[in-house]
């Protein structure tokens, strides 16, 4: 038995990886004399931002914290979000509230800073702001 994770970007190469999965395995399998059977259970989709609602969301950060202290270019990330599954149906931004080094999110040792609760709902307060004035 073997286990893993698949993940990527786009739901196409997701359907590719797997395709791929299933005809090494059998092939594996029928060079052994054997069969391979591929069970595939759906995880979260990717989370993807839409591009004018992150640049909405790092403009009014900005504005908050200055620009210096807001990283519009941070790494994609293939972690498991449930956020994702609302991006599928309307456009918005995953947004990370840094709070310095640490254990991360998801860590036993893990401990968020209450002090940023007051920015973080700043933050979302003035991102309601802005999108009801535009």
């Amino acid at each position: 038995m073997l286990n893993g994770t698949i993940r990527s970007y786009d739901a196409g190469v997701q359907a590719l990886i797997v395709e791929r999965i299933r005809t090494l395995a059998a092939g594996v399998a029928a060079g052994f004399g054997a069969t391979a059977q591929v069970t595939v259970h759906d995880g979260y989709p990717a989370l993807v931002n839409a591009p004018e609602q992150a640049a909405q969301a790092i403009r009014v950060a900005g504005g908050i914290v200055g620009a210096a202290m807001v990283d519009g270019n941070a790494p994609r990330l293939t972690g498991s979000e449930d956020f994702s599954y609302m991006l599928q149906h309307a456009p918005g931004a995953f947004l990370w509230l840094g709070q310095g080094h640490g254990p991360t999110l998801h860590n036993p040792a893990f401990d968020f800073n209450d002090d940023l609760i007051p920015l973080g709902a700043t933050i979302l307060v003035r991102l309601a702001e802005d999108r009801l004035r535009a």
